[in-house]
């Protein structure tokens, strides 16, 4: 019951709650309207993009808040010292949650591949936001995160 909003309210509600450092605020209601675009449109739709785009960027802030809280154990975005020092055990290669809930940087991750994929195959209008996931994913893979084909960039 109560009040339904719309994913357009609820991406503008939430938009308001990560300025505010509100994160797991707006990561409820992004995911509320992730899941209402997906059952909608299709989960490969351009209309899920930007609710994507905000869940992942504030599950990337959540945990960088988390980490500086916890007295930073891995920062989000970390001065390159230990690069040598890769986690070992990668077991399975699947990201999908058979240990304790996602990795958030795995699930931020999946959410703007996927986005990247939908951007590159979206008319030239939607641009402007790839650069932006981009950018995101530039900045997850620069925390250390096991990024299995991290390639050179294009451009």
């Amino acid at each position: 019951g109560g009040n339904m909003m719309t994913a357009d309210q609820m991406e503008a509600h939430a938009d308001i709650a990560m300025e505010a450092g509100e994160y797991e605020e707006a990561l409820d209601l992004l995911d509320v309207a992730v899941n209402e675009r997906v059952d909608e449109f299709g989960e490969d739709s351009p209309e899920c993009i930007e609710g994507y785009f905000m869940y992942a960027k504030s599950l990337m802030l959540l945990q960088n808040q988390r980490d500086i809280d916890a007295g930073s154990k891995r920062p989000l975005t970390q001065p390159s010292a230990g690069a040598d020092t890769a986690p070992a055990e990668e077991n399975g290669g699947d990201v999908t949650g058979d240990g304790e809930e996602d990795d958030p940087c795995s699930v931020a991750r999946k959410m703007l591949e996927r986005s990247r994929g939908i951007l590159v195959a979206a008319s030239s209008s939607r641009r402007a936001r790839l650069a932006d996931v981009l950018e995101l994913l530039g900045r997850l893979s620069l925390s250390g995160t096991t990024g299995e084909d991290s390639g050179g960039h294009a451009g």
